[in-house]
């Protein structure tokens, strides 16, 4: 089967391209979405995160993803209620959206946050669960919930562990750290260590049997994944 001629990512000036892959799908494309939002990220500091995010694809980010077709690590975090979220017990009631994202301080996070809780009633009458993960503590993880009034589970990931299972956790090179310090984001004030890593914002939508079933990645700072293709790939998923 040939991969889908499909726009999954929107930039900040309508580009769109993206990692994907897919189950029933052959290929993977990597491409840009266009970023550097006026009033978002100042014109130095887009030549710096582009040329990480460039120099992460160059050097194989996506080769350590886990792919479709790989059994998703099972992992416990808890909720901005306090609850626990373990994600065999959430796979026994259907498939799961399991979304990485960086943090509260990130306004392209809460871009796509909210793009997804427009569409979350849809997606839960399909009998999918939406988790979404950062490394922050459960205190900014409530923020981030509060700000964007999401009503899915916000899950806190300190230490970046399950990101690890993944494959998709990076650390911050030195220019973007320098870069950090320069917008007052301490990355260690939000997520409670002084590793400097985050999650790459990937989007997995994971089979009832927990079996990988697709993985949607930016591959630019501020790309956002369509919900129009999330809600496609839904529809195509086993066990809805």
């Amino acid at each position: 089967m040939e991969t889908e001629t499909v726009n999954c990512c929107q930039g900040a000036n309508g580009a769109d391209e993206v990692y994907e892959s897919c189950l029933g799908e052959t290929g993977e494309r990597i491409g840009r979405c266009d970023y550097g939002e006026p009033g978002i990220l100042r014109p130095e500091a887009t030549t710096v995160m582009k040329s990480w995010m460039d120099r992460l694809v160059a050097t194989g980010m996506t080769r350590a993803f886990l792919k479709p077709g790989d059994s998703a690590p099972n992992f416990t975090l808890t909720n901005t209620d306090g609850r626990q979220r373990r994600l065999s017990e959430m796979l026994r009631r259907g498939p799961v959206l399991l979304m990485f994202y960086h943090g509260y301080w990130c306004p392209h996070c809460h871009r796509q946050l909210s793009a997804i809780e427009e569409q979350a009633d849809e997606i839960r009458k399909a009998g999918v669960a939406i988790l979404a993960v950062s490394p922050q503590t459960p205190d900014y993880s409530l923020a981030t919930r509060e700000a964007a009034g999401l009503t899915f589970d916000i899950l806190s990931d300190v230490g970046n562990q399950v990101a690890h299972k993944f494959g998709v956790a990076v650390r911050l090179s030195a220019p973007v750290e320098t870069l950090f310090e320069s917008l007052n984001i301490y990355l260690s004030q939000y997520n409670g260590d002084d590793s400097n890593e985050l999650p790459v914002p990937v989007i997995y939508v994971i089979e009832s049997e927990g079996k990988i079933r697709c993985v949607l990645a930016a591959s630019e700072f501020t790309g956002l994944i369509k919900v129009e293709r999330i809600i496609q790939v839904l529809s195509n998923t086993p066990d809805r």
